[in-house]
């Protein structure tokens, strides 16, 4: 029932057994549907799946869940279904207004922004006169640098923390440059080992320039809108031009993922790993397409590596081991 297969279809079929229904919910699960995996568990559970009863029980025992096996009856199936086409219809009208909102918020910003900047020259321009040398070489600067250099004064604590927030942001100067600090303030502590391990295996090891780090922002933009041909219209092109600049394998790889395309994206990661083989979340994302495609041993090795590299939390790695107990 667990073995290999393909990528689940985007519509939930019909007149599947509950068995087929868990492994189908199973699959979106990792995909990250979860709608369709909710669909697909209710269906599981409606035809009181024995696959799904075995895994809820391993999976409460090991992780210390307490176990409460759902069974539903005809009745209580039906208003499953309610449920959930009535949260589809939500998200239907609610959504698109939302995002409506969000990407006129977006292009009042630029537009105030484009504005202020265009004001600002003009100021410069009319006052340069007056102005010293050392201010004219300032005045120079990009605004974008002299608004988040990093700070001085801080913890090693406070270091390690921005360096995660700096990479979080896409700032990948700026987080090495962090956390290269808090090794410095705080050497031989645990603080210094979490920052030099971070620094080891989420964030890029090439120093690049802001124009790249801006170029990837904006792949990753359009990644997020789900705009796959502009968003690997800018990954291509950074690969291209910086073929040793992990993220944008990393975000290639996990657009294509999400759009269930397995095996361009295993593709990008085998190639990021060959250029760093200790990026942890490349590893992660390895194992997620792994567990999506039902191969469990190489879901299990890929999440082993990834805890390896950088543990963080098990509950991945206890949602695979329980499914390859059902082997």
């Amino acid at each position: 029932m667990l073995a290999k297969r393909d990528p689940p279809p985007k519509k939930l079929p019909k007149h599947l057994s509950p068995d087929e229904y868990f492994v189908l919910c199973v699959q979106y699960f990792w995909l990250g549907s979860l709608r369709m995996s909710l669909k697909a568990a209710a269906r599981a559970m409606a035809g009181h799946s024995t696959y799904g009863s075995q895994f809820l029980s391993l999976y409460c025992a090991r992780s210390g869940t307490p176990v409460n096996t759902i069974k539903l009856n005809r009745i209580q199936y039906y208003l499953v279904l309610v449920a959930l086409f009535a949260f589809d219809a939500c998200l239907g009208l609610v959504v698109p207004p939302a995002k409506f909102v969000w990407n006129m918020a977006g292009t009042v910003s630029a537009v105030w922004q484009n504005a202020g900047t265009w004001l600002d020259s003009k100021r410069n321009r009319k006052n340069a006169s007056t102005k010293t040398s050392d201010s004219d070489e300032f005045d120079a600067l990009p605004r974008a640098i002299a608004r988040v250099s990093l700070p001085d004064g801080l913890s090693a604590d406070e270091y390690l923390k921005l360096g995660k927030q700096y990479k979080q942001n896409g700032w990948i100067t700026l987080s090495q440059d962090s956390l290269a600090r808090a090794q410095e303030l705080a050497p031989d502590t645990a603080t210094a080992t979490d920052a030099r391990r971070y620094l080891l295996t989420k964030v890029p090891k090439p120093r690049v320039t802001l124009e790249v780090e801006q170029r990837n922002l904006e792949g990753y933009h359009f990644m997020a809108k789900r705009n796959l041909p502009k968003a690997r219209e800018v990954f291509e092109g950074l690969m291209h031009d910086y073929p040793n600049f992990e993220w944008p394998y990393l975000n290639l790889a996990t657009a294509y993922y999400r759009d269930g395309q397995m095996e361009q994206a295993k593709f990008l990661l085998r190639k990021l790993l060959s250029i760093n083989p200790d990026h942890a979340e490349a590893w992660d994302i390895l194992a997620r397409i792994y567990a999506a495609e039902l191969d469990i041993p190489e879901a299990q090795n890929a999440v082993a590596k990834a805890l390896e590299l950088y543990p963080e939390d098990n509950n991945i790695k206890t949602l695979i081991d329980c499914l390859a107990a059902l082997n």
